[in-house]
């Protein structure tokens, strides 16, 4: 389920890509943007369909090691009210981009 954190990055990536190389992409840069937002679109829906039939996501990207019990895990916790948030954000924005 590495693909959830795609969502969220897509459009961070295409937002720097268009900010350093937004001369030299010209036209271009609302195709890559509005790619990237549809991109995201279609993978929050499909991380609904993946949380409706499997049930929640979690995806951990650091877990600090210390000896006391007062750890916290950094990472993605995807349920199905985040994943139709998900839909619901990244469907506006394709519709306004």
């Amino acid at each position: 389920m590495s693909y959830v954190i795609l969502v969220p990055l897509l459009p961070l990536l295409a937002a720097l890509v268009i900010g350093v190389a937004g001369r030299s992409l010209r036209e271009r840069s609302a195709k890559v943007g509005g790619a990237a937002v549809v991109a995201a679109f279609l993978g929050a829906l499909v991380t609904l369909v993946a949380v409706s039939s499997n049930g929640p996501i979690s995806v951990r990207f650091y877990e600090p090691a210390s000896g006391t019990s007062l750890g916290f895990p950094v990472g993605f916790y995807i349920d199905r009210l985040s994943a139709v948030m998900m839909v619901l954000i990244s469907g506006v924005s394709t519709i306004i981009y």
